[in-house]
């Protein structure tokens, strides 16, 4: 790619930990660096239909691949701070990589002009579509890497449950205080205790008598899950909450 056409400078922050001269410590988005890009032309298989206040949320860049760059950053373009939702080093040429930013803010500019009622219902479709990209990506790892085992208590313990009192869901396992006490319609037991053994791996194990239990080598299953996903996980949740209140505003 020729250098004349990155024309448009892209401003990279990190959240970073400050402390005021009374000693008040918050953390707060500062600069990194900053790097010249070239704005891409986005098709409307892009980005989600949506009405004017979504029709810039979602914008695409191609520029020189920094491994600095990671998604827990925040991008200034044009004086808006965009959340980085994907990092892919381009195929036709590995020294390039493509950015896609979302502008959160305007996510939430058109959440707050919803009635209470018409937000909750539609963020919770958005956080529900998001957590279950997470919920099938480990339960295709568990079943690809666990083998024989893989039908059993820990996939079928994989769930989604909605917070009560707060917007929010949460992907996880359901835990038995009884190991033995959770069964589904064929009398399998339900119970993901031993997730995070599986998960992170153990060390040499020994009972209390002394004998030797082996180890448990790491798995990663649901780590992996997460890492490789949480990008796609955070796109079908803006994507989905666009696409609510598209719908939202054209019955008003």
């Amino acid at each position: 790619m020729k250098a004349g056409i990155l024309t448009e400078t892209l401003t990279f922050k990190e959240l970073k930990e400050t402390t005021s001269e009374t000693g008040y410590v918050t953390p707060t988005y500062i600069l990194v660096f900053q790097q010249k890009a070239y704005k891409k032309k986005l098709t409307q298989d892009d980005v989600t239909d949506a009405k004017e206040i979504f029709n810039r949320s979602t914008i695409q860049f191609l520029s020189r691949y920094n491994p600095q760059v990671n998604d827990k950053m925040r991008v200034e373009y044009e004086g808006n701070d965009y959340n980085i939702t994907s990092i892919d080093r381009n195929r036709a040429d590995n020294s390039l990589m493509q950015l896609q930013l979302v502008d959160i803010d305007k996510i939430y500019a058109a959440l707050d002009s919803l009635e209470d009622v018409e937000k909750d219902k539609v963020v919770r479709t958005g956080i529900r579509k998001g957590a279950t990209i997470l919920k099938r990506a480990g339960e295709s790892n568990i079943i690809s890497r666990v083998g024989r085992y893989s039908k059993g208590s820990l996939l079928k313990s994989i769930t989604i449950r909605n917070k009560r009192n707060k917007l929010g869901s949460l992907v996880g396992f359901i835990r038995s205080t009884k190991w033995f006490g959770l069964e589904d319609s064929e009398g399998v037991k339900v119970a993901g205790n031993h997730a995070h053994l599986v998960d992170m791996g153990t060390v040499q194990r020994q009972t209390k008598s002394g004998a030797n239990r082996g180890r448990m080598p790491a798995n990663h299953f649901w780590t992996d899950a997460i890492n490789n996903n949480k990008d796609k996980a955070l796109t079908e949740l803006t994507n989905a909450i666009t696409a609510a209140i598209n719908r939202i505003k054209q019955r008003q």
